[in-house]
């Protein structure tokens, strides 16, 4: 009975929450996520990534959006002509929690100049089911709490999840020098649980040579694990982060800063102070990836 008046509890906070984030203000909000309190990692963040964004606008060619990865795996890809340009270049986008890669290389697609997406492909594998059984993950969470920052969950097999995500990450990069864009002309970029895969990729010594790295509402997700010393000497990592992120907390920025920091890596910090996790609240931070990505991946 104990079980059963739990799962009620949490499922009746759940609604209350999802219906306060689609109806009302955002102090409604932020006192329906407090009253959620902690649910299991899956259903807390996809439920405290507050009001989803509007979806991207549709394909002028629906044929231009592939359902692979570019890789052999399952996403989305939009290539361009790479052999083509005088300085081809690539982007790899890994998506949030639930997300799919073929919606998120869409969005990318609607954030960067069209002069940038001339020369520039890009890349969206698709997460599947990780250890924990979440869908569209690339890897477990332990349960999420409002304040706190999340962690991998090793007993759900997380470890394992991320040496598969970064093999993911390696066969798409692959795929693109394999259609003539230089290594150092490849940026990866991640959002939210994405920016926690690629960051944990980083501090495995494996985006070296690449362009850029840049991660957006991310953390460390194995915060305790020894990292190499040099793992990310030489990588240019932009960490961007709303300061009113309340899902994934702004500490967890400064945390993933110096983390990367010692490892080697050149990393800046871009604070958005009017910004939560999705950072395209208030039009924070949106309107900066272009001209971002245009100074990393220059034509």
């Amino acid at each position: 009975m104990g079980r059963v008046t739990a799962a009620f509890g949490a499922a009746a906070a759940v609604a209350m929450a999802v219906a306060t984030l689609l109806l009302g203000p955002r102090p409604a909000v932020a006192a329906a996520v407090a009253h959620a309190g902690a649910l299991p990692g899956t259903v807390a963040l996809l439920l405290r990534h507050g009001r989803p964004p509007a979806g991207p606008p549709p394909l002028t060619n629906p044929d231009e959006l592939g359902a692979h990865d570019g890789g052999g795996g399952v996403g989305g890809t939009l290539n361009r002509t790479d052999a083509a340009a005088a300085r081809p270049a690539a982007v790899v986008t890994l998506h949030g929690l639930g997300g799919s890669d073929p919606k998120a290389v869409a969005a990318l697609r609607a954030d960067v100049d069209a002069a940038t997406l001339g020369y520039t492909s890009v890349y969206g594998p698709s997460a599947g089911t990780d250890g924990g059984g979440n869908p569209r993950s690339w890897f477990p969470i332990g349960s999420a709490t409002v304040g706190r920052v999340p962690t991998a969950d090793a007993g759900a097999g997380a470890a394992a999840d991320l040496a598969a995500t970064a093999d993911r990450v390696d066969a798409v990069i692959a795929a693109a020098v394999r259609r003539g864009v230089p290594r150092a002309r490849i940026v990866l970029v991640g959002y939210s649980l994405g920016a926690a895969a690629a960051a944990d990729y980083t501090l495995s010594g494996r985006a070296d040579g690449l362009g850029a790295v840049v991660v957006s509402g991310g953390w460390t997700p194995r915060p305790g694990r020894v990292v190499p010393a040099g793992a990310a000497a030489g990588v240019r990592v932009v960490v961007r982060h709303g300061r009113l992120d309340v899902l994934v907390p702004f500490r967890a920025a400064t945390r993933l800063r110096d983390a990367l920091a010692a490892a080697g890596a050149a990393v800046t910090l871009e604070a958005y102070p009017w910004a939560g996790h999705f950072l395209n609240e208030y039009g924070a931070a949106e309107a900066d990836l272009a001209p971002l990505l245009a100074t990393l991946l220059p034509a």
